[in-house]
């Protein structure tokens, strides 16, 4: 897959309390996005949804949680920090089997994922 237009993105950070309920992204929110990758369900709601890696690979501690809420309004010391994402390439099985790689990892998954992730990735992103 190729990333082809530089994108920005941005780190924000604010209260809590300010965001009201959060709850874990799930396929609803994500439709047909591609970089949508599913949590298992039996997981507690606390551990959040865990965004995709596309970068580096390199493996940084815990994977980071994800959640959604309604809108809020931002105020200037919300935004901690942004970057302009170059156009680059990468090989959407190796970094969709790195992350299930890491959810197993962390969640010391001892059920068959694989049999749960056959649910959620199509053969034609698995290697065989």
């Amino acid at each position: 897959m190729t990333i082809s237009e530089p994108t920005w993105v941005c780190l924000l950070k604010y209260d809590a309390d300010r965001a009201g309920t959060p709850v874990r992204p799930t396929q609803l929110e994500a439709g047909a996005n591609f970089r949508h990758f599913p949590t298992p369900g039996d997981l507690e709601w606390t551990s959040g949804g865990h965004p995709v890696d596309f970068g580096s690979g390199v493996q940084m501690g815990r994977l980071p949680r994800e959640y959604l809420h309604y809108p809020i309004r931002l105020e200037s010391t919300d935004l901690r920090d942004w970057e302009l994402i170059r156009p680059t390439s990468y090989d959407l099985v190796e970094v969709r089997d790195r992350h299930f790689e890491r959810l197993r990892q962390e969640y010391c998954l001892s059920r068959d994922v694989k049999t749960w992730m056959s649910d959620h990735i199509s053969g034609k992103f698995r290697r065989a």
